[in-house]
């Protein structure tokens, strides 16, 4: 196949980022081919920046799509916007790398993955930790039997502050309209993707969320929500963008082992016996069941298609992987359909906290769309409204 040509929708600061990305692969055969912004001065500053001088920029991305300038394409607009861009990629037959979210909605998710299917093409999503050593080897831990079933799950992940004069940076910020969430659907759709990743689906969700917290916005700045596993684990998710400093940190426990994740720091330990048989059948009454620790080793880099890709560059190696899969060389790693798991996941936690109900996954597509509707028009249920 020839150079893949690849146009950018929406020049906004994380596009930035991926051109930078696509800047520092070697020996990739690609070429950025368009730029395309509802603001020409946007999309005209990505190509002086990135650009040869030379690549058209366009206000409309039908147009960008209907003219044979490109392959593949990157969907960075805000959030609301990456369905109707994706679905539109497809039914011209071109591969697409999506931001997350992918969608606001699993509704509109599932819309997206529909078109996919029947073009054919190429879909991935920029959920780089996917595409990390560290975070891989706790996927390949927990799929060999680690973990075992469920049984109680801790996540907080704080470290995600932000001030008043970042919601003030675009008028899309901090609204319902234009971003369709806060904290979930804008910061934690990484720490929601690696949660459906390795351990599904909660079965429900009982949620609290505070809109405008302690910011000036419309939409979810912290929530903390329980949940409940097939077979009775339990778990805990506390988000916030309200602390600083904030922490990332896991504590996944099963009847077979766990894992703990402090920032960049894992540890992992097996059980000589399940939780539940120990726990029967111990004629100790103070002891605790015996672990055995297990040695974390690892890579600092990962294989893409034959480059070895540093833990760092989780972008870097998204690209080479959907640039190798456009080539028919390989299958693509993070297939672009699993971006409706994490949706799925901050739709139960909203819809919950707005009913102030526990909800039972899978959701029910149409009982979010009436909550996001609500919101949107300025109602707040029972989510705790600060101002």
């Amino acid at each position: 196949m020839s150079s893949v040509r690849i146009g950018i929708i929406g020049c906004g600061g994380i596009s930035g980022h991926h051109l930078e990305s696509l800047s520092a692969l070697k020996d990739a055969d690609f070429q950025v081919t368009a730029y395309c912004d509802v603001n020409a001065e946007a999309a005209e500053a990505r190509r002086k920046e990135f650009g040869s001088g030379g690549e058209p920029v366009f206000t409309d991305y039908v147009k960008l799509l209907e003219s044979g300038l490109v392959d593949a394409v990157l969907i960075s607009t805000p959030h609301p916007a990456h369905p109707d861009a994706a679905v539109a990629a497809f039914e011209h037959g071109i591969h697409v790398v999506c931001e997350k979210p992918v969608a606001v909605t699993v509704r509109d998710a599932l819309r997206i993955n529909e078109a996919q299917e029947k073009s054919g093409c190429v879909y991935t999503v920029h959920l780089q930790r996917r595409h990390m050593p560290k975070y891989r080897w706790i996927k390949e831990q927990i799929d060999a039997g680690l973990i075992g079933r469920v049984h109680k799950v801790n996540a907080t992940w704080t470290d995600w502050y932000r001030s008043q004069t970042y919601y003030n940076s675009g008028t899309w910020r901090g609204t319902w309209n234009g971003e369709g969430g806060g904290v979930l659907m804008n910061q934690c759709p990484h720490d929601l993707d690696l949660f459906t990743w390795w351990l599904g689906l909660p079965e429900s969700v009982d949620a609290r969320i505070w809109l405008g917290h302690f910011h000036d916005v419309e939409i979810e700045d912290e929530i903390v929500a329980n949940l409940t596993f097939e077979g009775g684990g339990i778990g805990i998710l506390n988000a916030s963008t309200c602390d600083a400093p904030g922490v990332t940190r896991w504590e996944i426990l099963g009847e077979n082992g766990g894992i703990s994740i402090s920032g960049d720091t894992v540890t992992a330990f097996s059980r000589e016996k399940s939780l539940s048989d120990y726990t029967k059948n111990t004629d100790e009454m103070w002891a605790a069941p015996p672990v055995v620790p297990i040695e974390v080793n690892i890579p600092e880099t990962v294989n893409v298609a034959g480059a070895q890709v540093k833990c760092a560059a989780g972008t870097q190696a998204m690209w080479l992987d959907f640039l190798a899969a456009i080539r028919g060389e390989k299958q693509i790693y993070m297939d672009g359909r699993e971006g409706v798991k994490s949706i799925e996941l901050a739709n139960a936690i909203i819809a919950s906290g707005y009913l102030g109900s526990p909800v039972e996954l899978p959701l029910d597509a149409g009982v979010y769309d009436g909550v996001l509707a609500d919101l949107r028009a300025g109602k707040t249920g029972c989510a705790i409204v600060n101002k």
